[in-house]
Formats: structure tokens, C-alpha cells, sequence
């Protein structure tokens, strides 16, 4: 049985001597269950709950056990103690009524399991804890007496001593860790018989280490049908921990494990599979304690696999004999009445079933219902929202209720030539059914005549005899009179039209009927095209004449009408001849001839160059001669000058110096000097020019340009660069003047 909507509390009683109750899962949206919830629930067979005791807060408290929500019985009754606290020397408890039955109960949502949650609870063989709890309190399972097998989930921090003790019958055990913590060493709480408490006759006496480093040891009550622990998320496994379990044949050591210190295998002669899965685990054995006879399983070239070379023990690598890696391929839900269960399977064959409690049934209330003479009615009933469960049983129909008169119905209303029917119906007067039924037959009714006057035909539209119709149906002796023949008259023209120089025009003949006007006759005529109407003189397709070539065009005549060519005359036209009205200055003239100008077309692109009289130059510089300085190499960083000269150069011209087309220094007529700002780190080609106050360059008497170049280059080689940082430091650097000799 399950509860719908947000369930937050279970009052008590609330399933008091639910007898056949088998299954019940209690939601995890419940934060509150009060004693006695399931009082006398003797068949229960599989429990889900949120938590253990009256709330997830519960703790050491008579309602912090599983019996709480069954109540305390008394001292007559049959019960079983469940132990809440103690003290150094004793347990405190109450006998609750657990039933005999319970063998499965499922946490859901705990964060806690406390002391003594499931003690002496000796039926029960499944306990399914929920990932989320936190700790795991003193006695939690003691004397679980049936329970087969159980695992801790990892979310644990701590388990309570004694928290196993008594559980007789359990063969598979899995922990995150070993002892009381993950943090537990160099005590007694760092075994594995801790969880299962101390003794003081028999047991299996475990070593551990003090923290002078010296051994001691207690004897706990390990249970002998212990076969299998796995630990899945304990770092380092203390000295001693599965020291004399002469019962554990399989030992298995997940990833998580980094570390197996001294003793922890000592005297384990039953153990026939030793699991290693972390490739690095670090085993320390500095007192030959590792004692297994078995096989050791790890990854090939792992630590594991050095230490089992080294002790001569036999070792198998995982990936040489089948691990099992199982995965869920089948899960069935469990119902009312059935617990489902998860399968899960390995490759290799082998499979097991974890199985979920089954639901019981969630019964929704239906009222009942009297049943009319048309819907059966019922009786008050249960139904299941999850299955096909229900109480329900219909109740039958009661007797119709006639009404007092008959009613007319179907009726077929009978036409002149056929019977008509209806039938008197008795129905009831509360559902409307029929009760009985009578067909009633009714005669043909004959037609009803009307009679129409005959009608003459014409030539057009036809004629009829006197005849007579029924007003009720179709039926008629009406018969048709054919036409008369048409009465022609003369004939006439009609649809006429005049011709046009391009269309010809037309008319037709007709002959029509002098009564209904119809065409009898119909003969069409065409006349002759008319002539051309003649415009004016137009020029057309003119192309105009160009400076050397002709151009022409065309004379034509036109239809006014149409405006078809009716005659057309080409006309050629001579070329225009080039006219050249804007000549500009060539600015070419030297000392030897008179300069040229040059004119464009003012119609086309072709040009005319002539010469421009009077535009002689007459040289001034005519003995001029100019002294440039040869192409020097200087020291990397310098400060240059340089300096140039000239001779026979009249006054109001000059000597200059230029750095591509930028006027560096203008001097006089015989010299020029011009210092570099700064460091000189490159190359420039210097021109010196003899220039007017335009700057225009000069000629000397052969026509030729006054000008010269001069390149000057820094060296700048690594040591060039070197040499001047230091000259730099010192502030030695070289001034270089660059001069013509």
C-alpha cells in the first residue's frame, strides 16, 4: 500500500489491525509518525520508510527505534526489546511489537541511523539503506540475527561500536571504511571488529597500534559466517585491520585505497581472493605479516602485481580473468500485490535481482448508486489508483414506468398513388424507452387535378395542348407542339466598316425573319485598302560628321494615316575639319631654341604642337661649375655637416642642399653648409642644386642641370652600434664634416 498527495504525518491507529496488510510504502514527504501508527499489523512483510522511529530527528529515545511506530507492548504481550541508550554497564530498552512476519524494510530518506534502530529485530533479512545518512549510531543492527547481507553507502562518516553485533547470519558485508572512521587510526577503533564490539571470551583477537608504535590487541565478536567485505572509500587501511578473520574468503579493496599498512591481512589463511584495484596502493609488509594463501587480483604492472611477485603469491590480472561488471537490463516495478525487483547482469552469464517491497493496494472510496430502468446502479465500493483492484458490484435494472397515452411515431404520409404508415408507441416516462409498438396502415390519397389551356407555337417558341397537373405530385398530361417555319424579310446590310490604307473594310448581307427577327441568311462582303496619305519632309537616322570623317542622314516620307515609310533618301555630309583654338605653353624652351605650345581639338582628343618664337633662354649660369662632395662612409651615431660649393654663379642665385624634394639649407652664390640634428644612424642621398629664388634648377653652358648627389652611410654593424654606446657613456661621439676638395 502507498499514500497519494503530500503526506507529512501518519497519526496513531492509523492502520490498527490492518491484518492483511503485507506491504506498505510510507513517503518520504513524511517528516512525522506517531506510536501505534501500525499497531496489530501482524501480516506486514516489507516496510518502506523515511526514516527510523518517530522523526529523521529521533536519538536515543525510546521513539528513535524501529518498534516506535508498531508501539510498546506490555508485560503480558509478546514483543521484542529494542534498546535505545545505555550506559557503561547496561542497555535501556522497551518490548514493541514488531511483527513475526517483517523480513524487508527499505530507508528512504534518513540521515541517521541511531542506536539501536533494528536491535534483536531476528526476522528481518533485507535492510536497503539510503545513500545520505550520515552515521551509523552504537547497536544500530545488534542482534539482527537473520540479516544475510547489508551495505553502508559511502555518504557515512561514522559507525557506532557494536553497531553489528549479533548479526549472526550475515555472509556479505560492504563498508566505506574500516572501524569507527575514515580518520580512525592507532587504536582499537581502527579495526574491523570494532563495528561488531568487543569481547571478553572467544571472538577473533585483532591487532593494532598504540601510538608509541607498540602492539596491542582486543578480541571482538566477528561472526563466523562472515564470507565477503568489500571497503570502498577508505584511503589507508590502519595496521591490524583484518588481522585472525579467519572467516572472510574474499577481501576487496576499491580504488579509493592507497595504502595497506603491517598485519592487516595477518593470519588470514581463508582468504582465496585478495582484490586490489588501485594500479599505485602502497603494501606495507615490513614484518612479513602478509599471510594469505589465495590469489591476489589487481591491474597487470601495478603495485599489486610487484608485491604478489615478490611474496611468490599467485597473482591475476584483472584483464586476464573475468571480472563481473554488471548492468541493470531488466527492471520490473513492484505492484499492489507483487515486489519488483532490478536485475542485474554481467556478460559472462551470471546475474542477481534486487528487489523493491511490494505496494499494497491505494484504495479510493466510491458511494453507490440506484439503478434506474436504463443504467444499472451499484453498491458502495473500493477501488486500487495503481491496479485493477475493486469491490465493485452491479445492481440491477428496475422496471420501465408507461406512459398513460400512446404517441404517434414514424410516420410516412401517403401521396396520390401510394399507402402511408405510422405507428402508435407506449414508452417509458423515465427513460423514454420503447415499451411496445403498433404499425397503423393509411390509404393512397389520389391526384389533385389542375387543368391548363393550350398555347399556339411560333417560329421561336414552341406551342402546347391543353392539359392537367396534381398540385401534390409530378404527375402531368402536358405535350409539347412544334415550331412554325420562319416568315423572311428583305434582306440589309449590316455590320459595315471602311478600309484603311493598312485594313480592309466590310459588310454582310443579312436576311431575318419578319416575326421573331432571327438571322435566316447571312453573306459577308469586304471592300479595297485605301491609298497613303502623304506627311511632310522628316530627317531620320542622322549620324553627325566628325572632324575627319562623314556623316548622313535620311529624307523621309510618311503615311498620316499608317505612318508606314513611303519613301526615304540618304544624305551624306562632309567631315567638320580639326579646330585648334586654345595652345598652352610648353615651358620647354632652352638656351639653344625657342620652347614649343601644344593645343587639344576642341571637338576631338587629337593635339598640335608648334613652336612658340621669342622663348629662347638666355643662360646666366652659362660658366657655372658645382663641387659636390664624394659619397662618404661615417662612424655609427655621429654628428655630420655637410658642405658644398660653386663657382662662376652670378649673384641672386644660389647653392642648395635637398633630402629627396625638402629644401634642407639655401646658401649663397658660392656656398653651402648644413649640420644633421641629432644622431646620423642611416643612409641618405643628399642632392645639391644651383636653384633661382623659385627654386628652378639651373643650366651650365652645355644645358645640362647644376645638380650632384652625394650618399653618406653610418656604418651599423653590431660592434659600429657597441663602439658608439660606450662613446655615447663617455660622450665622445665623432662630428664628421663632409666637404668636395
Amino acid at each position: 500500500m502507498t499514500f497519494e498527495g503530500n503526506i507529512t504525518s501518519i497519526s496513531s491507529y492509523m492502520f490498527e489491525n490492518c491484518s492483511n496488510l503485507e506491504n506498505l510504502s510510507i513517503p518520504s514527504t513524511v517528516t512525522q509518525i506517531s506510536e501505534y501508527a501500525l499497531y496489530k499489523c501482524d501480516s506486514l512483510k516489507e516496510l518502506m520508510i523515511p526514516f527510523v522511529g518517530s522523526s529523521a530527528n529521533a536519538k536515543n529515545t525510546y521513539d528513535s527505534v524501529l518498534g516506535y511506530i508498531f508501539g510498546r507492548v506490555g508485560n503480558n504481550e509478546n514483543g521484542i526489546t529494542q534498546y535505545y541508550n545505555s550506559d557503561d554497564s547496561s542497555l535501556y530498552g522497551y518490548s514493541y511489537a514488531v511483527p513475526n512476519n517483517l523480513s524487508t524494510v527499505s530507508v528512504t530518506n534518513a540521515s541517521q541511523i541511531p542506536f539501536g534502530a533494528f536491535s534483536n529485530c531476528s526476522t528481518i533479512t533485507q535492510i536497503v539503506l539510503n545513500d545520505g545518512i550520515a552515521s551509523v549510531d552504537e547497536y544500530a543492527f545488534y542482534s539482527a540475527s537473520s540479516l544475510t547481507s547489508l551495505c553502508i553507502p559511502n555518504s557515512v562518516g561514522t559507525i557506532g561500536e557494536s553497531s553489528l553485533s549479533g548479526c549472526s547470519s550475515i555472509e556479505e558485508l560492504t563498508i566505506p571504511f574500516v572501524g569507527y572512521s575514515r580518520n580512525s587510526s592507532d587504536d582499537y577503533t581502527a579495526v574491523f571488529g570494532f563495528i561488531f564490539g568487543r569481547t571478553n571470551s572467544g571472538g577473533t583477537k585483532q591487532y593494532f597500534k598504540l601510538e608509541d608504535g607498540s602492539l596491542y590487541s582486543y578480541n571482538y565478536s566477528i561472526p563466523s559466517s562472515l564470507k565477503k567485505v568489500t571497503v570502498k572509500d577508505d584511503e589507508s587501511i590502519a595496521l591490524g585491520a583484518f588481522s585472525n578473520c579467519s572467516s572472510i574468503e574474499c577481501l576487496v579493496f576499491d580504488e579509493v585505497t592507497n595504502e595497506i599498512n603491517d598485519f592487516v591481512v595477518y593470519q588470514i589463511s581463508s582468504i582465496n581472493r585478495f582484490e586490489i584495484y588501485n594500479r599505485s596502493c602502497n603494501i606495507i609488509d615490513n614484518f612479513n605479516s602478509f599471510s594469505i594463501t589465495g590469489t591476489i587480483y589487481g591491474y597487470k604492472n601495478s603495485t599489486a602485481n610487484s608485491f604478489a611477485n615478490r611474496k611468490n603469491i599467485t597473482f591475476i590480472p584483472f584483464d586476464e580473468v573475468h571480472s563481473h561488471s554488471y548492468t541493470a537490463v531488466e527492471t520490473i516495478n513492484p505492484t499492489c500485490n507483487d515486489q519488483g525487483y532490478t536485475t542485474y547482469s554481467c556478460e559472462c552469464g551470471e546475474s542477481y535481482k534486487e528487489y523493491v517491497p511490494a505496494l499494497g493496494h491505494a484504495l479510493v472510496h466510491h458511494d453507490g448508486k440506484t439503478s434506474t430502468c436504463k443504467e444499472y446502479g451499484y453498491k458502495a465500493y473500493d477501488t486500487c489508483s495503481r491496479c485493477d483492484y475493486t469491490t465493485y458490484e452491479k445492481l440491477p435494472l428496475a422496471d420501465h414506468t408507461p406512459l398513460t397515452e400512446p404517441v404517434k411515431e414514424n410516420e410516412v404520409a401517403a401521396t396520390c398513388t401510394k399507402a402511408g404508415s405510422y405507428d402508435n408507441v407506449i414508452r417509458c416516462s423515465v427513460c423514454g424507452e420503447v415499451i411496445s409498438s403498433t404499425k397503423v396502415d393509411t390509404e393512397p390519397l389520389g391526384h389533385a387535378l389542375v387543368h391548363h389551356d393550350s398555347k399556339a407555337s411560333t417560329c421561336k417558341e414552341h406551342g402546347f395542348k391543353a392539359y392537367d397537373t396534381c398540385s401534390r405530385c409530378d404527375f402531368t398530361t402536358y405535350e409539347e407542339l412544334p415550331l412554325v417555319e420562319h416568315i423572311p424579310r428583305e434582306m440589309a446590310i449590316e455590320n459595315e466598316t471602311n478600309s484603311t490604307c493598312k485594313i480592309a473594310g466590310g459588310y454582310d448581307e443579312i436576311i431575318r425573319c419578319s416575326v421573331c427577327g432571327d438571322v435566316i441568311s447571312k453573306t459577308h462582303l469586304s471592300k479595297p485598302l485605301a491609298e497613303h496619305i502623304p506627311l511632310s519632309v522628316v530627317k531620320e537616322n542622322e549620324i553627325a560628321s566628325t572632324c575627319s570623317e562623314n556623316g548622313h542622314y535620311d529624307n523621309v516620307i510618311r503615311c498620316k494615316n499608317c505612318n508606314e515609310i513611303i519613301s526615304s533618301e540618304t544624305i551624306t555630309t562632309n567631315p567638320l575639319g580639326h579646330s585648334f583654338t586654345n595652345y598652352i605653353y610648353n615651358n620647354d624652351a632652352t638656351t639653344e631654341k625657342d620652347g614649343t605650345e601644344t593645343a587639344k581639338c576642341d571637338r576631338c582628343n587629337v593635339t598640335d604642337t608648334r613652336t612658340k618664337s621669342g622663348t629662347r633662354i638666355t643662360n646666366p649660369t652659362y660658366n657655372a661649375k658645382l663641387k659636390v662632395p664624394s659619397n662618404t662612409e661615417v662612424e655609427y651615431a655621429a654628428t655630420v655637416t655637410i658642405k658644398a660649393t660653386a663657382i662662376g654663379v652670378p649673384k641672386g642665385y644660389y647653392v642648395a642642399l635637398y633630402d629627396g624634394k625638402t629644401l634642407l639649407a639655401k646658401g649663397d652664390n658660392t656656398k653651402v653648409n648644413y649640420t644633421f640634428s641629432g644622431e646620423f644612424t642611416s643612409t641618405k642621398n643628399i642632392t645639391v642644386k644651383v636653384i633661382d629664388d623659385n627654386e628652378n634648377v639651373q643650366k651650365d653652358g652645355n644645358g645640362k642641370d647644376l645638380t650632384g648627389t652625394v650618399e653618406i652611410k653610418a656604418k651599423s654593424g653590431f660592434f659600429d652600434k657597441f663602439i658608439a654606446f660606450f662613446k655615447r657613456l663617455f660622450k665622445a661621439l665623432p662630428a664628421v664634416t663632409v666637404e668636395s676638395k
